[in-house]
Order: structure tokens, then sequence, then C-alpha cells
């Protein structure tokens, strides 16, 4: 199971990417804007790497707990299933009801030599 708090980073970063999607998807408009200083850009590139390297760990930590087959072998691909949902209230073009996640749980797809590959790219 997906913990409540990164599911809810999950949810915000989902959500944010689903909104930046529909904004671009008639017309992007490739303005330019200057940027306040060096040191706020410096900031969001230590934050997003802070992000890559908690997410390398938290698949490390997957790769340890499958229950011994493949154990601190990272894994290539994941799935993500809605263990719970509400409905929405809405309905998609085809008419299935559209639902809200509100769990999750993660699983390994079978083992492919590209995670391990790429994670040995990230190694100092």
């Amino acid at each position: 199971s997906v913990p409540s708090e990164l599911f809810a980073y999950w949810d915000a970063v989902t959500t944010a990417r689903e909104a930046y999607r529909e904004s671009v998807k008639i017309r992007f408009r490739g303005g330019k804007m200057e940027l306040s200083s060096s040191e706020a850009v410096q900031e969001h590139l230590d934050r997003w790497i802070q992000e890559v390297e908690e997410g390398k760990a938290r698949a490390s930590k997957i790769g340890l707990t499958d229950g011994g087959t493949n154990s601190g072998v990272v894994p290539t691909y994941f799935s993500f299933n809605v263990t719970k949902w509400k409905l929405s209230g809405k309905e998609n073009k085809d008419h299935h009801e559209l639902v809200i996640p509100i769990a999750m749980k993660v699983e390994r797809l079978p083992m492919f030599l590209e995670g391990p590959t790429r994670l040995l790219k990230t190694i100092d």
C-alpha cells in the first residue's frame, strides 16, 4: 500500500501535470520570463535532485521487500493499482463513471535490466 503522504504527493503532482497538459493542449504560448535570481533556480534544482534521490531510495526499498526473489534489485517498472476510490459524479465521453482515487497499491512488473543499469548511471 502506498503511504498516505506519498499518495498525497502523487495526487498533487498528478493534478498539476493534468492542469498543465490541459493548458497547453491546443496552444503553447511560449512566452519568456525573467528569473528573479540564480539562487531561486538553484533552490528548485536542489529540490528536484532531492526528489530523484528519494525516488531512487523508494525503488530500492521496494526491491528489498519483494519476498526475497529479487531482493535488492531495483525494479524498472511499477504499476499503481487503485484500491479505494470515490465517485466523482462525472462521466467520460463513453458514459463511464469517473472516480477519484483515494488509496493505491504499488506492484512491480517483471524484472528488466534497464532499472538497475540506469541506477548505476546515477551513482557518483
